[in-house]
């Protein structure tokens, strides 16, 4: 069973729940249980309110590790009591996990085109401005292609959520910005 981390992320978490962190040495490899902070707000991960923290991390930062070798995970406890929830997200902190790439669909390498195509289209087609008359616009909107076998196996055509080529551009926050303050959408 492979648990995918992004869970994590978008896993609800409820105030009172039970959270414990890891810490992972990027340098000696390890991985080390630590409990969840429980001290003022804004403390976590100070070496003056998080001494619980400070114990782990004082070990690697006296012996042959930096600071910068050391990285935090937090997840509620529930995750981490399941053994091969456990098994599989200390698997994907050793060896990294594979992402979205896990069922060979070639996602990284497509993200990297989308990205390189938003690259030369803010470079050559709107010369580094960052006015875009064609933001989010029908020519800029990324289609699988897959219509005709879609309806060949009987499933509906319009599937999932409309993706831009302006949602991988390097100015897309500014411009959006601008197109909703045109919408009103910004006082």
């Amino acid at each position: 069973m492979v648990f995918d981390l992004a869970q994590l992320k978008t896993a609800e978490v409820q105030p009172d729940e039970p959270m414990m962190r890891l810490l992972k040495c990027m340098k000696c490899r390890s991985i080390e249980e630590v409990p969840g902070y429980d001290g003022p707000e804004g403390g976590e991960g100070t070496a003056e309110f998080d001494q619980t923290l400070k114990f782990f991390t004082d070990v690697h930062v006296n012996g042959k590790c930096n600071r910068e070798d050391l990285v935090m995970y937090a997840l509620p406890v529930r995750f981490w009591v399941i053994p091969k929830v456990k098994e599989s997200i200390e698997q994907q902190l050793k060896d990294g996990a594979q992402g979205l790439d896990i069922f060979g669909t070639n996602y990284y390498t497509t993200k990297e085109n989308f990205s390189s195509d938003a690259m030369n289209c803010w470079i050559k087609e709107h010369n580094q401005t960052k006015d875009c008359g064609d933001y989010k616009t029908d020519k800029k909107q990324l289609k699988a292609g897959t219509d005709k076998e879609r309806l060949a196996l009987g499933l509906e055509i319009k599937a999932g959520p409309k993706v831009y080529l302006c949602d991988y551009c390097p100015v897309k926050s500014l411009v959006q910005k601008k197109a909703f303050e045109k919408k009103g959408l910004y006082d």
